[in-house]
């Protein structure tokens, strides 16, 4: 199997850590991974920049996967942060894979790392595997392959 990758930085990288690559397999839609890790204190119109830069990249013909510590407990929609996010994948068409919390003390379950994506179909299994490696839990998504590969 022969891929071709390229990346790139966001444009809006500071104060934030966005990543992202892009690449393409043969008989296969292009495609962008994206990982972000979005500070608690960062600004509201953190989306807005993120919406710009995927717009930027032409995602209509591209599978999108966004990864990492979105900051904003998505199990809360109610919270100012959780619904602009939940906006934002409304606008894209694109689905939240992770439904169980990723970080877990004693005082609090939060679900603060997610896998987002267009194309969820294409996901075989997902979920949380709590290593105790750190106060997150790591995220996983499994995609299905195409057969003649």
């Amino acid at each position: 199997m022969m891929c071709n990758f390229f990346s790139f930085v966001a444009p809006f990288v500071a104060p934030y850590s966005v990543y992202s690559i892009a690449g393409s397999k043969p008989n296969s839609k292009p495609f962008i991974v994206m990982t972000i890790y979005r500070p608690p204190d960062s600004s509201a119109e953190y989306f807005g920049k993120v919406k710009k830069f995927i717009a930027t990249k032409d995602g209509r013909d591209k599978e999108f996967y966004i990864l990492g510590d979105f900051n904003c407990n998505w199990l809360r929609p109610a919270d100012p942060e959780t619904r602009r996010l939940k906006t934002f994948c409304n606008l894209y068409q694109i689905s939240q894979l992770i439904n169980e919390p990723t970080r877990v003390t004693e005082t609090s379950s939060l679900l603060l790392d997610l896998v987002i994506m267009s194309h969820s179909e294409r996901i075989i299994n997902s979920g949380v595997s709590h290593l105790g490696l750190s106060d997150h839990s790591l995220v996983y998504a499994i995609q299905k392959i195409n057969a003649f590969f």
